[in-house]
């Protein structure tokens, strides 16, 4: 994405998120990158996050948020290759354009909180000539987005039934998503504890069904639907259940 090299000019954000909208077929964390500098995207910025997580990262400028008084500057408008200039020593003329700013970002935060899509701003430094500087200092998570303790990966890739290492999905792994997600949220661990995610091959068909449980960094295998009251109750105090963790030699079989 750094290196990509447009082949026009304009912002549609609409239509990339409807675009999203259409492609996505399986539940995802969905990231926007941009300025938010748009209209018409609340329509399908709502439909999108009804089914995905959309985490809006909005880049801005220090120069957009406070015009300097230097007088008259010429500008140019990168996406319709305008000139025109502009009096920055008119205090009317910075007034309006906080204004204008100001009305923007009550727009997106409305269209944001409406879709029931999380929020984070990421500024660029002053002096920096890069487009966007990620330095932690210069951070501001303005809604962040809710981080649970562990992440639990469900595999479910399916193969050719007659595969030889079979399939998680062939094992079950739907049954054993739907059961540990409805467990976790019965045990009041779904907003702050843990949360349920389906993944693709995660390379342990051998083994499967299989439960890849981050930050932790470990797979649990062979998980059943009987397994999952144990999985869960072991997350509530801290802990895993070991039977169910696969083995360095269980991992280099895959």
């Amino acid at each position: 994405m750094v290196a990509y090299e447009p082949k026009g000019r304009g912002t549609d954000l609409a239509g990339a998120l409807a675009f999203l909208g259409r492609v996505l077929r399986k539940h995802a964390i969905v990231f926007v990158v941009s300025d938010w500098i748009a209209s018409d995207f609340d329509r399908p910025l709502a439909l999108l996050a009804r089914r995905h997580e959309v985490v809006a990262l909005e880049v801005t400028d220090p120069f957009e948020r406070d015009l300097p008084a230097t007088g008259l500057v010429r500008a140019r408008d990168l996406e319709t290759g305008r000139n025109v200039w502009m009096d920055l020593g008119a205090r009317a003329a910075r007034a309006e354009w906080r204004a204008a700013k100001a009305r923007r970002a009550r727009t997106l935060s409305e269209a944001l909180v409406r879709a029931r899509a999380f929020r984070s701003l990421f500024r660029r430094r002053n002096g920096s000539r890069r487009a966007l500087d990620l330095g932690a200092s210069q951070r501001e998570n303005v809604a962040t987005m809710p981080q649970r303790r562990r992440y639990l990966f469900v595999c479910s890739n399916r193969r050719p039934d007659d595969n030889p290492k079979g399939s998680c999905a062939a094992k079950g792994s739907a049954a054993v998503y739907d059961a540990l997600k409805a467990r976790i949220f019965e045990k009041s661990l779904a907003k702050v504890e843990a949360r349920a995610c389906t993944a693709s091959c995660l390379d342990q068909c051998a083994t499967g069904v299989s439960i890849l449980v981050e930050p932790d960094h470990f797979f649990y295998g062979r998980v059943t639907v009987e397994d999952v009251p144990e999985i869960v109750d072991a997350l509530a105090s801290g802990g895993r259940v070991e039977r169910l963790v696969l083995s360095a030699s269980d991992l280099e079989r895959g």
